[in-house]
């Protein structure tokens, strides 16, 4: 499965070459509508349907943090998965780690990345979970590695067309903007300054797992 944008995912299955494609919520629009064409389902991630077909492998990118119960849905997972199938996970570690930050700012940050962790909505610091999760859900990790990324994890001033993409990740967080209420706006100007700043320096992390399926 592969976060190709809000809700889409895509896995890899059956015979070389082949894959199916997985998607929650709306069905597919616009960029990812060419997916939609060539067999990719609406479907609740969190119980796959039937594929008719074991898959050799499973590439999930920036949907983990959204099942804080990882290793249950790991799980479900595995079953679609041939003996010895491989999984691929890619993941943000501390999507809001940026500095520097004041203390109010980085306080509300923190408060509402806790508030949805709690709620089951997401976890914000799922990144460097994913090797337990995995272990638990009777995988064998083989890799884990951080990698670069100039959107999520890097120094210094971010690129227009970086700006441009967290301006919108925080206008879509309506969630945040509710938590933080009349200071929202503040809150979102002193984050776009900070990556925008040569001062900026990145605590997030963006996290890769590789492992295989254990057992029969």
């Amino acid at each position: 499965m592969r976060g190709g944008g809000p809700g889409c995912r895509v896995c890899r299955s059956g015979s070389p070459g082949h894959w199916c494609g997985l998607e929650r919520g709306t069905p597919a629009r616009g960029p990812v509508q060419a997916f939609a064409e060539r067999g990719v389902r609406n479907c609740d991630l969190r119980k796959l349907p039937d594929l008719s077909v074991l898959a050799d492998g499973l590439w999930c990118s920036f949907a983990a943090a959204y099942f804080p119960d990882l290793s249950s849905a790991l799980t479900s997972w595995g079953k679609h998965l041939r003996s010895s199938g491989w999984i691929a996970l890619t993941e943000i570690d501390d999507l809001f780690g940026h500095e520097p930050l004041s203390e109010r700012a980085r306080s509300l940050l923190e408060g509402y990345a806790a508030d949805a962790w709690a709620a089951g909505r997401y976890d914000f610091h799922m990144g460097h979970k994913l090797q337990d999760h995995l272990e638990r859900a009777g995988f064998a990790v083989c890799k884990a590695l951080t990698v670069e990324d100039q959107e999520l994890s890097f120094d210094g001033p971010a690129r227009p067309e970086v700006l441009e993409a967290w301006q919108a990740r925080l206008d879509r967080m309506r969630l945040l903007h509710e938590f933080c209420g009349a200071e929202f706006e503040q809150i979102r100007t002193e984050f776009l300054g900070c990556l925008a700043s040569p001062r900026h320096h990145s605590v997030a992390k963006v996290c890769c797992c590789f492992a295989t399926k254990l057992g029969g």
